[in-house]
């Protein structure tokens, strides 16, 4: 087997990431041409097929799948091997693969990003959107090096680093009943008009959570209306329609007078998400990951410090089991 390269591997596992050789050769910067003839070369030095052809899908064969988890593994093993020898220059440098819950990449990503590419120029950052059960997936499969997301998650073969306590704050139509008092407590939630993120969103089962002990039970509703983005449910309020809850950091770019107007507190103990960051055991890029956090936590709104230093919190729990 001494004619396979790391260019080949890289090839495979593209194509079974995407299933096409036309998506994987844009993805890898190469023609479909180049792509197929180096996975022929490929296949034919292993003496097996690794994909099953046809005009509408490319499918991995059961010992393409096995080869896919090897190629894996010894990619993943270069670039621990590259984080080593950076680590012992010190270095922050390289490939590092970060992947972001949606109620955090929009409030949260802007206030560090581009102070931490501007401080570590060398460093190649590749950022998704996902969810927290497909960045688990991905960290599994060294798809991604970490994930900053709620936590605690307790998965199995995942670390986890806390990073900042968020309190969940509720944002109210102008009419709602709710608008008389000045604080909340937990007890006084319904579901009557209570605005959700569709399912698979954590922040919508934390939700839920919180809403489990209320004293009142819903009435009937003449809509229900999940939506995949908090912006969404921002505005079904501002036109007078019931209520949501909403992460602390998800409201800042909320125009002054409309906090004023919509925001309410909770009452101690303030519900809130822990935020941090996971990675796999085997995980290697430490440098880089405490430089991360570094930055995180130097972004964040003084507001929030003070808070987090004010308010005694707790942490709503997220689905047990979910995520082993």
């Amino acid at each position: 087997m001494k004619a396979i390269t790391l260019t080949q591997l890289h090839y495979a596992i593209e194509v079974a990431k995407v299933g096409h050789f036309g998506k994987a050769a844009k993805n890898c910067f190469v023609t479909q041409p180049t792509l197929s003839m180096q996975i022929q070369k490929l296949e034919k030095e292993l003496g097996v097929i690794l994909f099953h052809r046809s005009k509408k899908y490319v499918e991995t064969t059961p010992i393409g799948h096995k080869v896919i988890a090897i190629a894996n593994s010894i990619l993943h093993g270069l670039d621990k091997l590259d984080e080593v020898i950076h680590g012992e220059r010190d270095e922050i440098k390289g490939d590092f693969r970060l992947g972001l819950i949606p109620t955090l990449t929009p409030y949260l990503l802007p206030r560090f990003l581009e102070s931490f590419l501007k401080k570590y120029p060398l460093l190649q950052l590749s950022i998704d959107e996902l969810q927290t059960e497909e960045i688990i997936k991905r960290i599994r499969q060294n798809q991604i090096d970490a994930g900053l997301l709620a936590l605690p998650l307790n998965a199995k073969g995942i670390l986890e680093q806390s990073l900042f306590k968020e309190p969940f704050v509720c944002y109210l139509s102008k009419d709602h009943p709710l608008q008389k008092y000045q604080r909340l407590s937990e007890k006084q939630l319904v579901d009557k008009d209570l605005w959700l993120l569709s399912e698979g969103h954590c922040f919508r089962e934390q939700v839920i959570d919180l809403c489990k002990n209320r004293k009142q039970k819903a009435t009937s509703q003449h809509v229900s209306f999940e939506s995949g983005n908090l912006e969404t449910l921002i505005h079904l309020v501002d036109q007078n329609f019931g209520y949501t809850l909403l992460p602390y950091l998800a409201v800042l770019d909320v125009p002054y007078k409309q906090r004023e107007k919509s925001l309410k507190f909770f009452t101690a103990p303030v519900p809130s998400r822990e935020i941090g960051l996971i990675y796999s055991e085997s995980f290697v890029k430490f440098r880089t990951l405490e430089a991360l956090k570094k930055e995180i936590e130097r972004s964040l709104p003084i507001q929030l410090k003070k808070l987090q230093q004010k308010q005694k919190t707790r942490t709503v729990p997220l689905p047990e089991g979910v995520f082993n």
